[in-house]
């Protein structure tokens, strides 16, 4: 999946402990003028970019699994 640079980033700065929830106000506020822009965007969109935002998370989750994991 493709994953937007910006939502990627924000995603990436998240630990992966947090929940998909607490991920995706972190994307929401991590925009300019958070809300407001979020709100800018059409529906359709908005659910696009939460998806990739668990995406990314569920990415960030395995690779931290794999890493602390000692395989």
């Amino acid at each position: 999946m493709h994953v937007h640079p910006i939502v990627a980033q924000i995603v990436d700065r998240q630990h992966v402990s947090r929940s998909n929830r607490a991920v995706i106000r972190a994307v929401v506020n991590g925009l300019k003028h958070g809300h407001d822009t979020w709100m800018g965007i059409p529906r359709k969109d908005r659910r696009k970019y939460m998806r990739q935002a668990i995406y990314q998370h569920g990415t960030n989750f395995t690779l931290y699994a794999y890493v602390m994991g000692g395989r």
